[in-house]
């Protein structure tokens, strides 16, 4: 038996018992199929040597005709290296892909416990006016449900005249690129109330207007309350 063969044998086998431990451990298709094909490489080359008529000792004289077997067995030892280092890329990018998306729904997650909680209505749009996200009051002062206004602008289910002042303070806060406050009377399903809106601009990283962002928060009871406490004041000037 020659060296070379020896070597190849050696170097198949090795690859064989390496790629069955990856099978094993990693349970992808492409070790099983490189696995066949070496455990088929590895029986070929023991059927051969096994015809050999002197198995003992080991010639140093090497057998070119026995030197592309060996280059085989030198490349599929390297195939199945390269191929288990991207498996564990893979996975590796895998998992940090699962924990980013893992963090991103704890974080969605915390923020829409927030807003959900707020006592004021929230709504975030996009550019183009088309609803992106409306909290639990907006709902509740509204009455409609959040899964019928995403997607839809204010004109598919709020009287024209009020759509058209929040469509024009919107178009304010996206040519300004900054926060406007003001006082606003808007018919919800209780009646109409009184409200300070604030809207304020969510920008890119070009600094463009991307979505508009609403806080909408019910001042009637306390302008009721400072009327009644002014006209108080009036009667006791008027009093004295």
């Amino acid at each position: 038996m020659s060296l070379i063969l020896a070597l190849s044998i050696a170097i198949r086998l090795a690859a064989l018992g390496w790629s069955v431990l990856l099978l094993v451990r990693l349970r992808d298709w492409r070790i099983g199929f490189l696995t066949g094909m070496i455990f088929l490489m590895a029986l070929r080359q023991t059927l051969t040597l096994l015809k050999t008529p002197q198995l003992w000792p080991i010639s140093l004289t090497a057998n070119i005709e026995e030197l592309p077997g060996l280059v085989v067995s030198i490349l599929a030892f390297l195939a199945l290296l390269f191929l288990e280092r991207m498996i564990r890329e893979r996975d590796r990018h895998s998992s940090v892909l699962e924990a980013e998306i893992t963090e991103r729904k704890q974080a969605e997650e915390r923020f829409r416990s927030v807003i959900d909680n707020s006592p004021s209505f929230i709504s975030l749009k996009d550019a183009d006016g088309r609803y992106q996200l409306v909290n639990r009051k907006h709902v509740e002062i509204f009455g409609i449900e959040s899964s019928d206004v995403v997607g839809k602008t204010s004109f598919d289910f709020l009287p024209e005249n009020q759509v058209t002042e929040a469509a024009a303070q919107d178009r304010k806060v996206i040519e300004t690129k900054s926060v406007i406050t003001v006082e606003r009377q808007i018919s919800i399903k209780q009646g109409t109330r009184d409200f300070l809106v604030t809207k304020f601009p969510v920008l890119d990283g070009s600094g463009d207007v991307v979505r508009i962002g609403t806080i909408g928060t019910d001042t009637t009871e306390r302008k009721q309350v400072a009327e009644r406490l002014r006209g108080a004041i009036e009667s006791l000037q008027e009093g004295f």
